[in-house]
């Protein structure tokens, strides 16, 4: 058998690896448009800052890993056409035919309709290549515009301040991690990040970039621009092909295309909402992975589905621990859900043990059923996954505030503020 896989990003690359563990003898190709193999796209703001030590570092596999695993990897081809009578792909004067294909074809950077976001102090930032221009250009800058405050453009704020460099961003909405946050947590965040000297200006929209930001609000003088403003699907060559997409290429539970022996996984793909049932884009590393490993076992012969997702995220600025999942309150509201809300501050340790702040914030329905939640503070992995099992397993909110759980003072509270936020919100059930 030979399989075919357009892109070679997490998706890609993962679907490759999960194959050939199952199938020792198949072909398996990776063509990728770019001509850098697979890497860690979350960790580049993290080169910026010095965590990371270079952009290398990375790609953490190396063409040896490819050799070893018999995957075939082309680099710097762009694929043109999917000839899917005749299964086959055509890129440059090349025609590869295939007997399974999998497009993991990723996603592009959304450039808001800006005056001047062509200038050459301006970089609209998704891919390696992107990020080596900002590197090169942050040498040289005292001031930086981020256009955007989700999560990569909030990283590389954090970035440039480790830096010294003077950092604002700009947000068309009312808060930071609209994604991810409400208002009230994402103030939390707003608070910490102003305190360690970035400038944030919300419900503003760039207007004109030319030697300054012009806002509908404000002029802001800078040397750098830097545009982190979403993702896109990149479904042009599905579409073309004849593939249903609609946010993204559209699959079943097998990640199955409507074409026979065609995959998709990704970025590029929809997943279905755990809460909604409806619809979602979910370009999350995590989701890559899975998604691939569903779409391995079923090439390889096993019947295997992927499931709803929740879009859990994490990240951490300057200490400060940001996570969340599920629904938001306003994306419930906007489900036409009415919400009740569990909120708690406390600490991750005794006071006599000087544990650090958190804030748990837990959203469920009228029933109890969980919906969401979102985390601020400290040692947030193990709480934000406990609570995210909870949910996909559909408990009521009176269960999780009455669980089980672990204390001894060195790493706990006697009253785990997960599960204090748990009864907080069951007390407002009738």
């Amino acid at each position: 058998m030979k399989i075919v896989i357009i892109g070679g990003g997490a998706a890609g690359t993962r679907a490759a690896i999960e194959l050939r563990k199952r199938d020792r003898n198949s072909e398996i190709y990776i063509i990728n448009e770019k001509n850098y193999r697979e890497y860690s796209p979350c960790g580049m703001p993290f080169v910026f800052s010095g965590e990371v030590k270079s952009f290398e570092a990375l790609q953490t596999l190396d063409k040896k890993f490819y050799e070893r695993m018999k995957i075939n990897l082309i680099l710097g081809k762009k694929v043109r056409e999917i000839d899917t009578e005749n299964k086959k792909i055509i890129y440059d004067d090349t025609e590869m035919e295939y007997d399974k294909l999998i497009l993991a074809t990723g996603s592009y950077a959304f450039a808001p309709p800006i005056k001047g976001i062509d200038s050459d102090n301006v970089i609209i930032f998704k891919d390696m290549d992107d990020a080596k221009r900002i590197y090169e250009k942050m040498k040289r800058a005292k001031k930086a515009v981020i256009i955007g405050a989700g999560l990569i453009g909030l990283e590389t704020a954090y970035a440039f301040v480790k830096n010294g460099i003077k950092v604002t961003v700009v947000e068309m909405l009312d808060r930071v991690l609209p994604v991810m946050l409400d208002k009230d947590m994402a103030e939390i965040v707003k608070k910490h990040l102003e305190d360690k000297g970035i400038e944030i200006y919300l419900n503003e929209k760039v207007l004109e970039i030319e030697k300054t930001v012009k806002t509908d609000k404000r002029e802001i003088e800078t040397d750098l621009v830097v545009i982190s403003t979403g993702v896109r699907a990149n479904i042009e060559l599905a579409r073309k092909t004849g593939i249903e997409t609609g946010y993204g290429i559209k699959v079943n539970e097998k990640m199955e295309t409507n074409i026979k022996d065609i995959y998709a996984c990704g970025d590029c793909v929809e997943c279905v909402d755990f809460i909604t049932g409806k619809p979602i884009m979910s370009q999350l590393a995590t989701t890559a992975v899975r998604q691939a490993k569903v779409i391995a076992d079923n090439i390889a012969g096993k019947d295997t589905e992927f499931k709803p997702v929740l879009n859990t995220s994490i990240t951490e600025l300057f200490g400060l621990e940001i996570g969340s999942t599920g629904l938001t309150s306003v994306r419930a509201e906007k489900e036409g859900i009415k919400v009740l809300i569990g909120k708690y501050r406390g600490k991750t340790r005794p006071e006599y043990m000087e544990g650090e702040d958190i804030v748990v914030k837990v959203i469920t329905d009228e029933e109890g059923r969980i919906l969401g939640s979102q985390m601020i503070g400290k040692c947030l992995i193990g709480r934000m996954d406990a609570i995210c099992l909870a949910i996909l397993n559909k408990m009521n909110v009176k269960d999780l505030a009455n669980m089980e759980y672990c204390y001894a003072p060195p790493v706990s509270q006697e009253f785990e503020p997960m599960y204090i936020a748990c009864e907080m919100a069951a007390r407002r059930l009738r």
